[in-house]
Formats: structure tokens, sequence, C-alpha cells
């Protein structure tokens, strides 16, 4: 028994994952013979199974989370069986182009960008209300929503709109790098909007908060634009520079040492 963090009453609460479940199956291809993914920190790199979970929401909202966009999300991940979101906008007519990256207009291609951006937000919020228990003494960092973190309670509960300040970014990752790994939200660097990155075997959210949007940014939300947009990108530089500076700092323990050592 415990206060579920979402509704704020008391119930039975179950043992929540902070990181999606079923996003862990994606990162290990059916055809590997090794059964576990790397978690990799600025300490250590290992392979384990163990997943960061604890007693936070009750059975409704973890069913809410779910049926919001949890479900949903996680099927138009990459996986063995193709990368479903990416393979629907490679098909489909941007509605803009740049060297960098492809504009598509989510919804006319039937891709549920407000689940998307439901997902994103919850992924955060989960974040940011929670000290979830290490594994193997790897702490993930929270993110702080700052005032944000009321309105987005209630939105995620169904009990105000989205919140008016706020948007969500969401982009296909074409490179194979980002396709094949997952982080936890953290915030971003650099950015002249605080915000917080998140990415999930091919697909990267960028939530944004308060006024300082760089122009026209808000009309690409795929949550409020009428036309639900989502992008497609080469993040494989990015990915690899975030990996690269822990990678300088890791130590490999267990199976991922020996196997190298191999």
């Amino acid at each position: 028994m415990g206060i579920c963090k979402l509704h704020l009453k008391p119930a039975v609460l179950k043992l929540s994952h902070f990181l999606p479940a079923g996003a862990y199956r994606l990162l290990v291809p059916d055809e590997s013979d090794v059964r576990q993914p790397i978690l990799m920190t600025n300490q250590v790199a290992m392979l384990t199974s163990l997943q960061m979970r604890d007693y936070v929401l009750c059975a409704d909202c973890e069913k809410r989370f779910d049926q919001g966009g949890e479900d949903y999300a996680i099927s138009q991940m990459k996986g063995s069986r193709g990368f479903p979101l990416l393979e629907r906008l490679r098909v489909s007519p941007s509605v803009g182009f740049t060297l960098d990256e492809g504009v598509y207009a989510g919804k006319q291609l039937g891709i549920d960008t407000r689940k998307l951006s439901y997902f994103a937000l919850s992924v955060a919020w989960r974040s940011a209300v929670h000290t979830w228990p290490s594994i193997r003494g790897h702490v993930p960092d929270s993110v702080h929503l700052g005032t944000f973190q009321e309105p987005i309670r209630q939105f995620l509960l169904g009990e105000a709109p989205f919140p008016e300040l706020l948007t969500v970014l969401t982009t296909a990752c074409t490179d194979e790098y980002s396709q094949n790994a997952m982080y936890a939200p953290t915030k971003m660097v650099g950015s002249p909007t605080p915000g917080i990155s998140y990415l999930a075997c091919g697909i990267h959210f960028m939530i944004l908060m308060g006024e300082t949007h760089p122009p026209g940014v808000k009309e690409l939300c795929s949550y409020k634009s009428e036309r639900g947009y989502v992008f497609s990108r080469d993040a494989g530089a990015k990915t690899v520079h975030a990996y690269a500076q822990l990678h300088s700092t890791a130590r490999m323990k267990g199976l991922l040492a020996r196997t190298y050592a191999a």
C-alpha cells in the first residue's frame, strides 16, 4: 500500500518500470546469442537484464500509461521485426526537407503522434517524481520539470489539457546507432530553451519547456500541431559522441569484459 504518484491517492502499488520493459526487449535481437542489453554509465559497462523498477503507480494508472501511449510507442520502435515508424515515413511524401532532416505530417500518414507525445511525457514525468533504485550502483539522474511538473501530471491523468508552453518534437532516427540504443530522459545542454531529451530504440523526443522557443518550433509540436509533425534525421553523431564519453571512463565488468578479452 502507498500513495500512487499519479492520482495522489492511497492504493495497492504495482512494481512499476522507469523505462518501458518492452523497449528493453527490443534492444536484444532475436538472433543474438547474448540475451541481455549493455548497460553503460560513466563508471561501468556490463551486460545485465536488470531494469529500474519500484512501487510507484497503482494498476489503474499503469494501465492508463500503457493505453495512453506506451503500447503504441513500443509498436513503432526499432526491433527485430523492423522499424515501423521510419518505414512509414520512407514511403510517404515529406512536407519539408533539408540536407539534415525530413518533415512529415504524421496524422495524414496514420501515425498517432498524440500517443507518442503522451509516452514521452510519461517517461520524463516518472524521472522527475521519483528517485529510482540503482542497478549495480548506477543511479539515474532525475530530470527537473519545474512548474510544468503538476500540469504534466494532470494532463497524464486526463484532468487537464496539454500544457500550453510545452512542445514535444518527435524524430525517427535513420542511423543504426540510435536505433539500437536507449537512454533515460536527460537535461538538454546548449539549448536556448530549457528542455529534456529522450531516446528509445530509434525514436528521439525533445520536450521543450517555456516561452523562449525558437521561431516556428511551437507549430511543429507532435501533439498540438494540426498535422502531427514527425521528423526523420541521422542522429548517429550525437549518439556516438554521448556513448564515447561514457566509454572513455567506464570499466567493463562480468560477461562483457570476458567477451571483449576473448
